[in-house]
């Protein structure tokens, strides 16, 4: 099409208000009158959530239809439609061979479909296509846990219209911490049900392979234990190890669960690729279009160590060292060290459930295990009221989840005395969510001190959907170094290793508006925006709701987000 001065412009192939058409038989004509090869890129991200839209739309319909056919009596093909009140327990037997279902897959569609019957919130989402049938099985297997309907209604009044703008892990962690604080005995005795049916559980994979799970153990712990084992493979790559951070986690790990001295490679001849074609340059550091540099900020991320890169070797201890056959020493561990006191109110808790006893309680009293001196640095979100015994709300375990009011107040007890604490706490605002303060602040020089900053600030990669902790994240800097981009928290972000190569390596920009906030542009030029995450829950209690409402044009007049915690 043409102006009249004989300038070309283009029209596009999709109807006019094409992105906000809501799902139907409408939508449906629109898309078939399209043709995929005239859209240019935008169009084509239009075209990809219009049809999930619309699946969602079927989706909720195929539910629907379950949901009659639970309350449908046995007959034959020329029997009237007739209704009965009580629900065919068989039901999921009727969708295996008609679908071609497993017995899992068929149960778990059955329920889903008659919980939704009483969250008609979630059920419109869904029918909306705002949600996808897995964010919906979030919502409704965690609210199927509630005793009554009327909880059940509570939360998901609670959670919308926020739980909309929540993906995967991070719509679960919300859920999660709303289910929690409805009922906090029920969630605390649900815990110890789950702890008590913990177990270790071997999967055989393909190839001569298996992949081990241990499951049912307190989060508290499997995030001490992960740092653990992460932060000895850390300390192991920065020493030369070739092979990559994955691998080395999973030989660390194997090797300390089958008593071995060394951290064995089970094959040597397999060091990563990448680190080979380093050493086929001539160690230039040059690696999937990162520098040297950058690879090594990297592994230092999440180690305790005081130079000023913050990956050197624990006091009095060598580093890990590599022999020619490929094996890795372990650095040798500390002798035991004196059990710290724990405080009476921690201390008044059953030692004998895992749910409230201290992991590092037994180091240095005889069975305890010495632990090798490279330290994890986790983050455990604490609201002020919880912190203060006014509140029952949930803390939060930085990137692992919500956990129990008990073993938040717990694990703060333990190490807030303790100058070998693993944990940081992060006292949070009780209304806000936001961090308040940080406790203890890591003595490092300033470049570990920004880290620690901006692993406050974002706990996660900030790519929008990404739920990574971002102590196990790289530091990106968000105008490229190269192109004079400082090294400083306002223009540093973390970003997974995947999302960072997507960014490096495509035409993807991030730019921080303020701190903590971030507009990421995709190579199309679609904006997505994320902003810090609430620590912890961010809904006031009942008796600062009224108060909070009344002051709430002066909070806004006077709110200002340029502050860099800690405050």
């Amino acid at each position: 099409m043409s102006e009249p001065g004989g300038v070309s412009v283009r029209v596009s192939p999709l109807p006019a208000g094409f992105a906000d058409m809501l799902p139907g038989p409408g939508l449906l004509s629109a898309l078939l009158a399209v043709s995929p090869g005239d859209c240019n890129g935008v169009e084509l991200e239009e075209l990809v959530r219009a049809r999930r839209r619309l699946i969602s739309w079927l989706e909720e319909g195929c539910l629907a239809d379950v949901v009659e056919l639970a309350h449908t009596p046995p007959g034959l093909v020329d029997d009237p439609a007739v209704r009965v009140g009580p629900v065919d327990p068989h039901t999921p037997a009727l969708l295996e061979p008609l679908l071609g279902w497993t017995a899992y897959h068929a149960d778990w569609y059955a329920a889903l479909a008659l919980t939704l019957t009483g969250l008609p919130r979630t059920r419109a989402a869904l029918a909306r296509g705002e949600l996808e049938v897995g964010e919906v099985r979030v919502i409704a297997e965690r609210l199927a846990e509630l005793k009554t309907s009327a909880d059940r209604c509570r939360v998901e009044d609670v959670l919308f219209p926020d739980v909309l703008g929540l993906r995967a892990g991070l719509l679960r962690m919300r859920v999660e911490a709303e289910v929690i604080k409805v009922d906090p005995d029920a969630a605390l005795a649900r815990h110890r049900r789950r702890v008590r049916d913990r177990d270790v559980e071997i999967y055989p994979a393909i190839d001569g392979a298996a992949d081990l799970a241990v499951r049912g153990v307190p989060a508290d712990q499997v995030a001490e234990a992960y740092g653990y084992v992460d932060a000895i493979a850390r300390s192991m790559r920065q020493a030369g190890d070739p092979r990559r951070l994955g691998q080395l986690r999973a030989d660390v790990a194997t090797s300390l669960l089958s008593g071995r001295t060394h951290v064995h490679n089970p094959d040597p001849h397999d060091t990563g690729g990448i680190y080979d074609a380093m050493r086929d340059r001539g160690g230039s550091g040059e690696a999937n279009g990162r520098s040297r540099d950058e690879n090594d900020q990297a592994c230092c991320v999440g180690a305790d160590a005081g130079d000023s890169n913050g990956c050197d070797s624990p006091p009095g201890e060598g580093p890990a060292h590599t022999s020619g056959d490929g094996v890795v020493k372990v650095p040798a561990p500390r002798a035991p060290q004196p059990a710290t006191a724990v405080p009476a109110a921690a201390a008044a808790e059953p030692s004998a459930d895992p749910t409230t006893a201290d992991p590092a309680a037994g180091a240095g009293q005889g069975g305890g295990v010495p632990r090798v001196g490279v330290r994890a640095r986790i983050q455990l979100n604490v609201p002020l009221a919880t912190l203060m015994g006014l509140s029952r709300r949930p803390g939060e375990l930085g990137g692992f989840g919500p956990i129990v009011t008990e073993v938040a107040r717990r694990l703060t007890l333990n190490q807030l005395t303790n100058p070998d604490a693993r944990y940081g706490v992060g006292v949070t605002h009780p209304v806000t969510g936001q961090l308040l303060h940080l406790h203890p602040l890591p003595q490092r020089f300033l470049r570990g001190l920004q880290a620690e900053l901006v692993h406050a600030l974002n706990q996660r990669c900030v790519w929008p959907t990404c739920r990574r902790p971002a102590s196990a994240c790289d530091l990106d800097h968000n105008t490229p170094h190269a192109e004079g981009g400082s090294t400083t928290p306002a223009n540093t972000a973390p970003l997974c290793p995947h999302h960072h190569t997507a960014k490096t390596e495509s035409a993807w920009t991030l730019h921080q508006t303020t701190p903590g906030h971030y507009r990421l542009t995709n190579p199309h030029g679609r904006h997505h925006h994320t902003h810090p995450p609430d620590l912890t829950d961010p809904a006031p209690p009942p008796q600062l709701r009224a108060s909070t409402h009344d002051d709430e044009s002066d909070h806004e007049s006077n709110n200002d987000d340029t502050d860099v915690p800690p405050f």
